[in-house]
């Protein structure tokens, strides 16, 4: 499926910081900063480079993949109204795209905090049930592009910190998984990229079907 490949960030933030809101009746192809704060430099930061083509080791390879499309993650919600965001776009699955940065946010937190580190599941992810990964992927009544924003960013945050208290990615993880004994960060790396490309993917389609294939300013289809 197409991925986008980003010259610069996807999501800026002084376009997440000036609380301006979609004005009414305008084109979808000009891109219009909405009311979100991303404290998450490495998502939102305006010089953030495409991934190295010769990268030097392994880890630095891994990372800045990862980053790559945790970006083209979080600009899925540029430009967008809640409802936007929040509706079925396509008539055989019950994906949406705020539904989908959700749960990439609950995928970094169940990796990185409650497997890699073994510590307690943050908010939102400590209610009752809430620990799911189709529950994550539904937005909730009191949910908006904002929010979502956040929540994507600051899990984002999360992950690169338990990343740094690991010298090695043979570093095993603290918590087994599937039954049968515990990763290390290497697989965690691995699968977090599969998980958030394969999103992006979905990302890519959902927003085709409102901007007939206008992307924000600094994408392009690879």
């Amino acid at each position: 499926m197409p991925t986008r490949r980003v010259s610069q960030p996807l999501l800026t933030m002084s376009n997440a910081s000036r609380g301006a809101t979609v004005e009414p009746g305008h084109t979808r192809a000009c891109v219009r900063p909405f009311p979100a704060t991303c404290q998450d430099d490495q998502v939102a930061a305006a010089d953030l480079p495409h991934p190295d083509l010769q990268p030097g080791d392994e880890r630095t390879a891994l990372v800045q993949r990862l980053d790559h499309y945790r970006a083209i993650a979080a600009a899925a919600l540029v430009d967008l109204r809640w409802e936007e965001a929040s509706t079925r776009l396509l008539p055989a699955t019950d994906l949406t795209i705020a539904g989908i940065v959700k749960h990439l946010a609950w995928a970094e937190d169940r990796w990185f905090q409650g497997r890699l580190l073994g510590v307690p599941m943050p908010a939102p992810w400590d209610a009752p049930g809430a620990d799911d990964p189709d529950r994550a992927m539904r937005v909730a009544p009191d949910d908006t592009v904002a929010g979502i924003v956040q929540l994507y960013s600051s899990a984002c945050s999360r992950s690169r910190s338990a990343l740094a208290r690991c010298d090695s990615l043979d570093h095993v993880a603290a918590v087994p998984s599937f039954g049968i004994g515990p990763v290390n960060l290497r697989w965690i790396l691995v699968h977090m990229i599969d998980e958030t490309a394969r999103h992006a993917g979905h990302l890519d389609l959902l927003r085709d079907c409102l901007t007939g294939g206008q992307h924000p300013a600094g994408a392009a289809l690879r």
